[in-house]
């Protein structure tokens, strides 16, 4: 069993306050609390093994969102959110190491940058990694400060700390870039464009479900409000690059 957040519970399938998902018995002998605004048991999750409840995160249930921001402490999320940002960077960089003819579906033909030669300091390679990354680490502010934003135009005060667990949970299909990048080094390179879509098209349905969990919304405002924080991501790595003398992506 996870280890139960401090805020009041909720049940994962309206969302209604909870005083309590369970009572101990014994030290072997729990029983569920039923919800008392829909009748249903409030917390089916906290039985279940995390291997299950990822599945169900995977498969983007809202009962499974709900059980991870309200009734668990959560507290790995400032370790995904790192994760996230290095494996933003990698992908950015090895787009940059990769030939002129095989241009990153963000990037435009003019936007890469060329490679050291090989007796060039390797030390260039590894600043260029870490510029990469305090640019994507800047842009992913930037995606949270919009998402905030539209939060508050939809009228709902979130919690920054819940927000920002919201956000980094619903952007659990950047992990997929790893074995993206591991076949496209295997298979055709004309994949990429295919492997982008799928991404970032899962990325936003990841992002829609769980503002639309946060905020208690319609899934077409969840929708507004996922769409402004990655176009402000977008557009904030943009305005890096060009700052960096590149020209934007």
């Amino acid at each position: 069993m996870e280890a139960p957040s401090p805020s009041p519970a909720r049940c994962v399938h309206c969302g209604g306050l909870v005083p309590q998902l369970y009572r101990r018995y014994s030290a072997t002998v729990l029983k569920m609390v039923s919800c008392a605004r829909c009748g249903q048991v409030a917390d089916k999750y906290i039985e279940y093994d995390p291997v299950l409840v990822l599945l169900d995160l995977v498969l983007l249930n809202r009962q499974a969102i709900r059980h991870i921001l309200y009734n668990t402490a959560f507290r790995s999320h400032w370790k995904l959110y790192v994760v996230m940002v290095l494996i933003e960077g990698y992908v950015t960089y090895s787009a940059t190491a990769a030939a002129p003819a095989a241009a990153e579906p963000w990037q435009s033909a003019d936007a890469e940058r060329e490679l050291p030669p090989l007796d060039a300091p390797q030390l260039h390679g590894e600043r260029l990694f870490y510029v990469i990354c305090i640019e994507s680490l800047l842009a992913s502010l930037a995606f949270f400060a919009a998402s905030a934003l539209g939060c508050r135009v939809l009228g709902v005060a979130v919690p920054t700390l819940r927000l920002v667990k919201a956000l980094v949970l619903g952007s659990f299909a950047v992990f997929l870039w790893v074995p993206a990048l591991i076949w496209r080094q295997q298979g055709d390179p004309a994949r990429r464009w295919v492997d982008a879509a799928f991404i970032n098209g899962y990325t936003f349905l990841g992002l829609l479900q769980t503002v639309s969990v946060l905020c208690a919304a319609p899934r077409a405002r969840a929708a507004v409000v996922a769409a402004l924080g990655l176009g402000a991501k977008a557009a904030a790595r943009s305005l890096l690059r060009a700052v960096d003398g590149e020209d934007p992506a």
